[in-house]
């Protein structure tokens, strides 16, 4: 079993690309052995916009809010986001890491890759 680490991804600069390609590879092989629920939690998380908002509305919807207690918890929310963003860009330029659903594509280019990952 590998251990990996999504730090463990390096950029594909034309110098170590066939070092990325391995670092995807690994990362095809750590997803094969995800559990149903890893993969709902990592398909939820990977879509921010419908995670975040869809959250938000159905809190609001299951607590009935006034419109002013959603503005609340719409900019509460909002703002947790946009922290979660900072602390993300500041370990995305230390690890110099990509995202697995953008580094796969781009790896294996054309080629039908057999992983639940899009």
């Amino acid at each position: 079993m590998i251990n990996f680490q999504p730090q463990n991804i390096i950029g594909p600069t034309p110098d170590r690309f066939a070092q990325y390609k391995k670092s995807v590879r690994d990362l095809l092989y750590f997803s094969s052995e995800l559990t149903e629920a890893q993969k709902v939690v990592s398909e939820f998380f990977d879509d921010k916009i419908r995670s975040v908002f869809a959250s938000t509305y159905h809190i609001a919807i299951l607590k009935k809010l006034s419109p002013d207690e959603f503005s609340q918890l719409s900019l509460t929310s909002n703002l947790a986001v946009f922290d979660a963003l900072i602390v993300a860009w500041q370990l995305k330029t230390r690890w110099d890491a990509v995202r697995p659903f953008s580094a796969i594509p781009f790896a294996m280019e054309k080629r039908l890759v057999p992983s639940y990952i899009r």
